[in-house]
């Protein structure tokens, strides 16, 4: 699967492309640099593994999930 999340509006996209398939990986690149709102909407399908949105129910607990971050050192992790 591929899927580039660009903005918020394409989220449906992301659940309804994941339905179908056993396990993924998914690469959630330079996490840091999204909004606030965009981490609280993961926090569900990180600690429950599953993706609802009001279209869909999507189980991904078999995903592998890596964010990365530009992040240089501890502290600048700490700063943010």
């Amino acid at each position: 699967m591929t899927a580039i999340i660009t903005n918020i509006c394409q989220w449906v996209v992301l659940a309804r492309d994941l339905l179908n398939r056993s396990s993924n990986v998914i690469l959630l690149d330079e996490f840091d640099k999204a909004p606030a709102v965009f981490h609280s909407a993961f926090y569900q399908m990180f600690d429950e593994g599953i993706l609802v949105d009001k279209h869909y129910v999507a189980d991904i607990s078999k995903a592998i999930i890596i964010c990365t971050s530009n992040y240089k050192s501890r502290e600048e992790i700490k700063k943010s």
